[in-house]
């Protein structure tokens, strides 16, 4: 999944328009980690952040504070322990986890998501060009940092100099649009 961030929404214009508050970006669920800090990353190209599930997620908040967040069978069964179709164990025996009352079952880890965003470089200002037949974010020297047809089904992603970005699209530079999405953010109706 990738896309951009516009400071202005598209719209039909003769000149290129926007600030250096445009970014492309790109995310992607990852397959394996990370590389460690201490691998060289001279030479990566804008800025990546990597989101995981915190584990408090997996817990239900009023057993949150409890040390394991499991609890064992009470000595003295109460009668809403009794009511249930679980037979009743010795009050030595451990509580076994699936009966343990206020845990989630547990459930497959989520993946991690790499977010990757590439900044406006300074180097030219072609942030985005409306026309039309298409839209582009970025560009210099021919090519697009993001480009979609009129019919929003085909796209090409090459680097740009405007934000310097590796092209966003598994497929190679030229790709098939599944879906778009646009939003608008504080946006005055027109």
């Amino acid at each position: 999944m990738f896309g951009a961030y516009l400071s202005e929404a598209p719209h039909p214009s003769p000149h290129y328009f926007g600030t250096g508050e445009c970014f492309l970006w790109r995310a992607s669920v990852l397959a394996s980690l990370p590389p460690p800090p201490s691998a060289d990353t001279t030479d990566l190209v804008g800025r990546t952040t990597t989101l995981a599930p915190e584990p408090e997620d997996l817990l239900i908040p009023e057993l949150a504070s409890e040390p394991s967040g499991l609890t064992t069978q009470p000595s003295q069964p109460s009668a809403s322990s009794l009511r249930g179709s679980t037979p009743s164990l010795p009050p030595s025996a451990p509580t076994p986890a699936s009966s343990v009352s206020g845990l989630r079952p547990p459930r497959p880890p989520s993946p991690s998501i790499r977010f990757k965003a590439f900044p406006y470089s300074g180097v030219n200002e072609y942030y985005a060009y409306c026309e039309a037949h298409s839209l582009s974010v970025g560009g210099g020297d021919g090519r697009y940092g993001l480009w979609l047809d009129d019919s929003l089904e085909r796209g090409v992603s090459s680097t740009s100099l405007t934000f310097g970005n590796e092209p966003l699209s598994d497929e190679g530079e030229k790709f098939h649009v599944l879906g778009v999405e646009l939003w608008a953010i504080g946006a005055k109706g027109r």
